[in-house]
């Protein structure tokens, strides 16, 4: 089956500006100290970025709850497997673990593009209709709504100038 438009163009988006300055250390911040997934955060800035527009806080909550059986069942497994390989192979490292490690990395980033392809279907709804002036505006409040239904004491800090200079080429 082939991979919706939609989900390819969250893809691209999301490694553009994963790979932003500073964009992926604040992520795994998010990730780390407040519980963020960082595909929900991607996903939530791309739909106000695509001019998908706002979303209200019911929507942000839905959209997370969406992604939590794929998040909790396999990435998170496979982020813990690939965690937990590191120290353990340090001082034993053989070829053997090394294949592995990577070979979970692997799975790991495939089960965070499925992810995203959910998101993406369930954003589908929602189609691209914003002006381009309001989606910068649509991405941060999505964002910070994200941040908010964590309970999170944080700001989208390079996430949101990534996401500003995608719209400015796009």
């Amino acid at each position: 089956m082939a991979t919706a438009p939609d989900a390819d163009e969250l893809w691209r988006f999301s490694l553009a500006v994963y790979a932003a300055p500073g964009v992926a250390a604040h992520c795994l911040d998010l990730q780390e100290r407040w519980g963020a997934d960082v595909n929900v955060a991607l996903a939530l800035a791309w739909a106000g970025a695509s001019g998908r527009g706002r979303l209200a806080a019911a929507d942000i909550a839905r959209l997370d709850r969406s992604a939590a059986p794929l998040r909790d069942n396999v990435v998170g497994a496979l982020r813990t497997a690939r965690r937990w390989l590191k120290p353990y192979a340090q001082g034993r490292e053989t070829p053997h673990l090394a294949r592995l490690r990577a070979g979970i990395k692997e799975l790991e980033i495939e089960a965070e593009r499925c992810v995203q392809a959910a998101l993406a279907a369930a954003l589908a709804e929602r189609g691209a209709s914003d002006a381009a002036a309001r989606r910068l505006d649509a991405a941060l409040a999505n964002l910070d709504g994200y941040l908010r239904h964590l309970g999170a004491d944080a700001q989208p800090g390079p996430l949101a100038a990534a996401v500003a200079a995608w719209i400015r080429a796009h």
